[in-house]
């Protein structure tokens, strides 16, 4: 209707009185009465049924209670089921949250994603096609886009060359 919520009590009445219009529509069209009150009773029995199949109540998603950090790997397939635009496209927000995904990943690194002095560099540590896709942002289609996630795990299971073992983290240290 207009955004309003309807209560079980609006339903019945609501129902109520299009099985009563309905009916004396019918009866009044020359059908028999109890073929008239056949179908008042069929829409009033269909009016009471509708609060049970409530679609609206079993819509909310359950939150997830792993918080993932930015620039997570598992982030961006937890990201890829929003991408798909039907039409073999991505959408822009998610070819954008890609892209900052991936210059965070290459900052770590000491490489600027955006800066054309750091382009080479970009270049050797994702792949000419994922950094052609990564600095085009018209390029949006599902494949160019999981050529990124691709480089995107390249990188992060290859280790740093400018990183040495003593400043590794110690989870990578144990390892």
């Amino acid at each position: 209707m207009n955004g309003e919520t309807l209560t079980p009590k609006t339903i019945a009445i609501r129902t109520a009185l299009l099985a009563v219009g309905v009916g004396g529509l019918a009866y009044a069209l020359g059908l028999s009465l109890v073929l008239a009150l056949l179908i008042a009773a069929t829409i009033a029995t269909i009016g009471a049924l509708i609060p049970l199949f409530d679609p609206i109540r079993d819509a909310a998603w359950s939150v997830s209670a792993v918080t993932l950090r930015k620039g997570a790997r598992r982030e961006i397939s937890r990201l890829s089921w929003s991408m798909s635009t039907g039409t073999r496209g991505v959408s822009a927000s998610a070819g954008s949250r890609l892209h900052d995904i991936a210059a965070h990943r290459l900052a770590l690194r000491g490489i600027d994603l955006d800066d054309p002095a750091d382009q080479d560099a970009a270049e050797d540590a994702l792949g000419r096609v994922a950094y052609r896709v990564l600095s085009t942002p018209s390029i949006t289609t599902a494949d160019a886009l999981l050529a990124v996630v691709r480089a995107l795990d390249h990188l992060d299971a290859t280790p740093d060359p400018g990183r040495s073992p003593r400043a590794a983290p110690l989870a990578e240290r144990s390892s």
